[in-house]
């Protein structure tokens, strides 16, 4: 994400596939590739036909071939993430952790993942409040 771009909530691709899978309105629906583009992401998605039963991916959604009639791309705008990250933060939880007060600082294959103190709520899993009282989240 570049300075430039004032406004614009941080989001991840799982941010960006929930928020397709909500839009989409078709129940069971999961994304299954993202495409970053300007002013947004592309989501592509179906329901699966089922799981693996077998193998390195035992466990995991099948989604080729999809549920007839489920294949779907969805649009998820910068302004969608806003909406939806003002949406949580009204709720009271904070978009950035997820209301959990930690976000990784690192993963390592030797170590395991290392987690940090939330900079947008300061730990608290609370949406940062300014003084017109309207949730921010540290931006």
């Amino acid at each position: 994400m570049t300075a430039d771009k004032v406004g614009v909530r941080s989001h991840s691709i799982r941010d960006a596939m929930d928020l397709a899978a909500k839009k989409c309105g078709i129940p069971g629906w999961e994304g299954y590739r993202w495409q970053a583009m300007e002013g947004g992401s592309l989501v592509h998605g179906c329901v699966p036909s089922g799981l693996y039963t077998r193998g390195q991916r035992k466990g995991t959604p099948k989604f080729r071939p999809p549920m007839p009639g489920t294949d779907r791309v969805v649009v998820i705008s910068d302004a969608d993430i806003s909406a939806e990250a003002d949406a949580y933060e009204t709720a009271g939880k904070c978009w950035n952790c997820k209301g959990e007060g930690k976000t990784i600082a690192r993963i390592s294959v030797a170590d395991g993942t290392s987690y940090r103190e939330c900079r947008a709520c300061d730990g608290t899993g609370k949406p940062r409040l300014v003084p017109d009282g309207d949730a921010q989240g540290g931006r």
